[in-house]
């Protein structure tokens, strides 16, 4: 059986998937996080809520893998857009931009660019990408720029498309990437966007009419990989 571990920030991203998979076989607590553990087929999928943040997102991620034998982990959720998509669309994350990262006192690389890693974008699982894209060819592969910062400011979001070439941001896929590839754990990052980025209202808006719109794609990739 493989057992897939998907991190998600907030209950509103994980709640609709009850009304896809059923009744959870398991549900328990670990600290703050909640887990919800789902039998499908000849997967094990636990459902974990981590609560926001790319040290949640981390520690979330870490728990799965050791915990819970994820030999996968699944990151889906919502993103604000950084150029011009629409909302609602879903995109599969091909490289992830941790931009609050900055040692540049110490050796002038730039915000991003740690030693271990050749750029400030770094590349998710392609193996894992080429079976979503084999799944769903339509789903665009974009850059996302990650951090522990709602972007509501347009010159920051311009700062984010322009030293990245990212198209969505984020607060918790450098933590669910980097903590993966140090444990040696394919990965697959989803993001919908739920806001464009400059408008706090749009993202609340998304959370309270149209979020479950997207939850069925995710289901379906999830029971297929």
């Amino acid at each position: 059986m493989k057992n897939i571990g998907v991190v998600v920030a907030m209950s509103v991203e994980s709640e609709p998937m009850e009304k896809l998979f059923g009744r959870p076989v398991n549900e328990y607590s670990y600290g703050v996080m909640s887990i919800k553990e789902y039998s499908y087929l000849d997967k094990r999928i636990y459902f974990a809520t981590c609560t926001e943040g790319e040290i949640m997102a981390s520690a979330c991620t870490q728990y799965l893998i050791s915990a819970c034998g994820a030999e996968l982990i699944f990151n889906y959720g919502l993103a604000g857009g950084l150029t011009d998509q629409k909302l609602g669309n879903t995109l599969l994350v091909k490289g992830v931009a941790h931009y609050e990262f900055d040692i540049s006192p110490l050796n002038g690389a730039p915000a991003g660019k740690y030693d271990r890693f050749d750029g400030t974008v770094i590349a998710t699982d392609e193996k894992m990408r080429v079976k979503v894209k084999a799944l769903h060819p339509e789903i665009e592969e974009v850059i996302c720029a990650s951090g522990d910062k709602f972007v509501a400011e347009k010159a920051f979001k311009d700062r984010l498309v322009n030293d990245y070439g990212a198209s969505v941001c984020e607060m918790e896929s450098a933590g669910v990437l980097f903590t993966s590839l140090n444990a040696g754990v394919p990965q697959v990052i989803l993001k919908v966007i739920s806001d464009n980025g400059d408008d706090a209202q749009n993202f609340v808006d998304f959370v309270r009419e149209k979020n479950f719109e997207y939850v069925a794609l995710i289901a379906e990739i999830l029971k297929n990989i």
